[in-house]
């Protein structure tokens, strides 16, 4: 259901602000690639998280390593449940991971180093004590947070093409 709510918003024509006509679009368009982006890692992240959670002690083991081991981890759990519509757009077909031209390696690696940039602990070597559903719940809490910073830069730029176009 999370999954059909996202694509919704984010791929309906109707939900999202669209530029006016004659605005410059460019922040726009980055703007909703941004919260595609950050969409189909909170769908990702939220199977995760409830997976780890209410999965059983095989899907909740504890772990014992740092922030950016953790985090790699945890991706690597996310990208399994990631709809390729939300994060690569309307895209018919789009090849399995280890296919030649795949996208998916670059969303691996963008989202890890995304993480890490923004987490201030990720440089360093202090091994965290954790259960699995715990750090799922961390990174879910993430990335909502990052969602709902893109869907405020939609409606930002979205103000800013309104005033631009105006102005013409």
């Amino acid at each position: 259901m999370l999954e059909t709510r996202a694509e919704l918003l984010v791929l309906s024509d109707r939900l999202l602000p669209r530029p006016p006509q004659g605005a410059d679009s460019e922040s726009l368009t980055n703007a909703h690639r941004a919260l595609r982006t950050e969409s189909a890692w909170l769908v990702g992240d939220a199977h995760n998280a409830l997976i780890s959670t209410y999965g059983g002690p095989d899907y909740n083991p504890s772990v014992a390593a740092t922030r950016a081991e953790i985090t790699a981890g945890l991706v690597e759990s996310s990208i399994q449940n990631i709809s390729q519509r939300l994060l690569f757009g309307h895209a018919n077909h789009v090849p399995y991971f280890r296919e030649p031209g795949s996208p998916w390696p670059k969303a691996y690696d963008e989202r890890v180093s995304t993480l890490l940039e923004d987490d201030p602990s990720a440089s360093s070597d202090h091994v965290i004590q954790s259960s699995t559903a715990e750090q799922a719940s961390i990174l879910l809490a993430t990335t909502i947070e990052r969602f709902s910073t893109a869907l405020f830069a939609v409606i930002d730029a979205s103000d800013g093409a309104d005033r631009t176009a105006t102005m013409r």
